[in-house]
């Protein structure tokens, strides 16, 4: 604040009375500058997080314990196969009219191949492998019945057959066609059996068809309660026991 000079006094004329005088006015202290008190920004609450419920224990170890018995149970199967035949499954054909065929085959000359099949089939109908083919040549014909048909007869020429994983790809394949589904349940439970067990399951997971994975359980399902089921007794002992019992 600005500081007054010193007042004189003012002089007394005659029959005036002085002036007061003013006390000496003392200089306004002058504060320091105040700095702004800084505004902290606006805080957000922190979120609360929902409760989180334990996951259940023993799930996920369960679905990959039965994944690994699956696979030890395929690749078992599948030695299994090979050790019974010692040529997977007499799979090992060197003759020139075999070589023939495959060449065919490669070509996408399906027709031809199944006459040469057909022949070859003929002259020796007791080898697996010609039928076992002709059922993969029908299948990438889609002629679904006629690729059935025939690995239903290579398997009965030679049942390790049923460890092939095309073969039970295929067949699971097939279960998507209610014309022939029945066929296919038939042949997978009693030919291919519990072989099919680790495909069947794996389809029941993760294949794209709804219909198929519903099937694919629900033989996967019968397969596993037809081998723990106990086995029963034969008919004529359980006569002996009732006629024992009348006497």
């Amino acid at each position: 604040a600005a500081v007054l000079p010193e007042q004189k006094p003012t002089p007394v004329l005659p029959g005036q009375e002085p002036a007061a005088v003013l006390p000496e006015q003392k200089p306004t202290p002058v504060l320091p500058e105040q700095k702004p008190t800084p505004v902290l920004p606006e805080q957000k609450p922190t979120p609360v997080l929902p409760e989180q419920k334990p996951t259940a224990p023993g799930i996920d170890a369960a679905d990959a314990l039965e994944d690994a018995a699956d696979f030890v149970l395929e690749e078992l199967l599948r030695l299994g196969a090979l050790a019974r035949s010692g040529d997977e499954a007499g799979f090992e054909d060197t003759g020139s009219e075999f070589a023939k065929v495959q060449q065919l085959i490669d070509a996408n000359q399906y027709d031809e191949a199944i006459e040469a099949l057909r022949k070859l089939k003929r002259e020796d109908p007791s080898k697996a492998l010609y039928p076992y083919v002709m059922a993969e040549v029908f299948f990438k014909k889609r002629w679904l019945k006629d690729s059935l048909d025939f690995y239903r007869e290579a398997m009965r020429l030679n049942p390790a057959l049923r460890s092939k994983s095309t073969l039970n790809e295929n067949l699971i394949f097939m279960l998507d066609f209610d014309q022939i589904n029945a066929r296919v349940r038939m042949t997978i439970i009693r030919q291919v059996g519990r072989t099919a067990l680790p495909y069947l399951r794996r389809a029941a997971k993760s294949d794209p068809s709804a219909k198929v994975r519903k099937r694919a359980a629900s033989i996967a399902a019968t397969i596993a309660k037809s081998n723990s089921k106990p086995k029963f007794k034969s008919k004529t002992k359980s006569r002996q026991k009732h006629k024992s019992r009348k006497r």
